[in-house]
């Protein structure tokens, strides 16, 4: 049995909830056949704690050969999937399917009337839920059936299913084209997090340019509405615009209230959408709506691992942040930690390595509010040590926080708060992605002095070079995004 095999049936069967392993092993007990050997695979896995400790050495003579042991672990993983499409409530494209499947099974049996009834209940269902993609494929079905059931009709019709297949077409393509453009900014933000560079600005007029993006079109669908508006938000987002980006989301939430059916078809997106939305009160200050959005998020996150993963990744650290510095609560803070650590390890095999790497420098943050800052500094050393191209922003924010960590743990200036310093100002010189403010940051841990007095006044200083460039919303941003930097030099400002 290949090792990737036994990985992802582990997986997968981790992944599951006490509700959800009652319901298989009730299922197989009732539907099984009489060879359970696949069950004992299931328990043996279900047992193990850690992928490292298996051991199917008790199992093995229950098997002729390893071939045989893999058929039944792909039996296994079979009835698994099977189990919860029948516990998950099925999406508003799943059932649809199903009503083309009803429709081809009619026609088999040459019911065609029958066919005609289940078709349009499909039209109907597909409209409501704008499942645009399977109505095209149920024109092409109407008109063959139509043959069969109607001839007389179907040639009266004809022109009416074209008409209706070309505006779905257009729709799809209306669709896809938004899709597009949302998704190759995602990508630009990922590797270049830079507004200010050139090839983001191009690519940002190039697509706002598009007649699709301008103000006079109007979107033809529920779904590309929502998705031009899901553009917008994105681009307000990187350019810092909290009240385009705080007006956009609640625009999209008011969507989502008045057509509730498409939260069934786009449940991850609508997901997401919330997420957007109570970050954009955090971002605009808006403390009473982020709060209920918060408690809507942890509620709504508990419906499977994927919204709870989504959930974790998207919120530690704005609620670090607001439970540390914004409404100081340092029991609630202490709890989060817990909890988000926690839940995060149940997902650390799905964890890619950008996403290990803001949890690293959240969890950084979270501690650096305690002031435990030497659980701060080992956090910050593991982000730094996860390699990847992708965020370079965080990549620099973790290096400059590490000067700020390792001196609160070591306030007497030494040699490696110099050397590494130095290094990282070379390093942002070089770089396509750093900001004045965090030059700013890196020369005065350089430049800092010994003498206390002294460094009151280096302090003092720049807090008030800081404040002159935060007059910019970019480097604004830069500054208050992760941490509190600002009252971090406060409290050295003040310290008797």
């Amino acid at each position: 049995m290949a090792n990737s095999q036994i990985k992802n049936l582990f997986h997968l069967i981790k992944s599951l909830n006490k509700s959800e392993k009652a319901y298989f092993r009730k299922q197989s007990t009732v539907y099984g056949n009489e060879d359970k050997i696949y069950l004992l695979i299931f328990n043996t896995l279900e047992k193990q704690k850690e992928l490292a400790n298996l051991d199917f050495s008790k199992l093995e003579f229950q098997f002729k050969n390893v071939a045989q042991f893999s058929e039944r672990a792909n039996y296994l993983k079979a009835q698994i999937l099977s189990s919860l499409r029948n516990q998950i409530q099925p999406s508003p494209r799943t059932q649809f399917n199903d009503y083309i499947k009803n429709i081809e099974i009619l026609i088999e049996k040459a019911l065609y009337e029958q066919a005609l009834n289940e078709l349009n209940r499909a039209k109907k269902f597909g409209v409501k839920y704008e499942v645009f993609e399977g109505l095209l494929s149920l024109a092409n079905l109407e008109r063959y059936l139509l043959s069969l059931a109607k001839p007389k009709y179907h040639l009266e019709r004809a022109q009416e299913i074209q008409d209706e297949y070309m505006q779905l077409c257009d729709k799809i393509t209306e669709i896809y084209k938004r899709i597009t453009f949302h998704k190759t900014l995602i990508n630009f933000v990922q590797l270049l997090p830079d507004i200010e560079s050139e090839e983001v600005k191009a690519t940002f007029e190039q697509i706002k340019r598009d007649p699709l993006n301008q103000n006079s079109f109007k979107p033809t669908s529920v779904r590309s509405k929502l998705l031009s508006i899901h553009l917008k938000t994105l681009i307000s987002k990187v350019q810092i615009e909290a009240l385009d980006l705080f007006n956009n989301c609640e625009q999209i939430a008011e969507i989502y209230k008045e057509q509730p059916q498409m939260k069934k078809y786009l449940t991850v997106t609508y997901f997401s959408s919330l997420i957007n939305y109570f970050n954009a009160t955090f971002h605009f200050k808006k403390w009473k709506k982020m709060d209920s959005l918060y408690l809507e998020l942890e509620k709504s996150s508990k419906a499977n691992p994927h919204t709870d993963l989504v959930f974790l990744k998207r919120t530690y650290s704005t609620m670090a942040r607001y439970w540390g510095a914004i409404k100081p609560n340092q029991s609630k803070l202490e709890k989060a930690i817990l909890d988000y650590n926690k839940r995060f390890k149940n997902y650390g095999h799905f964890l890619s390595k950008p996403d290990l790497k803001e949890y690293y420098f959240a969890n950084a943050l979270a501690y650096a509010y305690l002031e435990n800052w030497s659980k701060a500094l080992d956090q910050i050393n593991l982000c730094i040590e996860t390699k990847t191209r992708l965020r370079p922003d965080i990549t620099i924010s973790a290096r400059l926080f590490y000067l700020l960590a390792y001196y609160e743990i070591t306030p007497k200036v030494d040699k490696h708060l110099k050397e590494t310093s130095r290094s990282l100002y070379k390093y942002l010189h070089k770089s396509d992605f750093s900001h004045p403010v965090e030059l700013e940051f890196t020369n005065f841990f350089y430049r800092l002095k010994e003498d206390e007095n002294e460094q009151k006044k280096q302090f003092s200083d720049l807090k008030d070079r800081l404040k002159k460039l935060s007059l910019d919303s970019w480097q604004k941003y830069k500054l208050e995004d992760h941490f509190d930097f600002m009252g971090w030099i406060d409290k050295h400002i003040k310290t008797e």
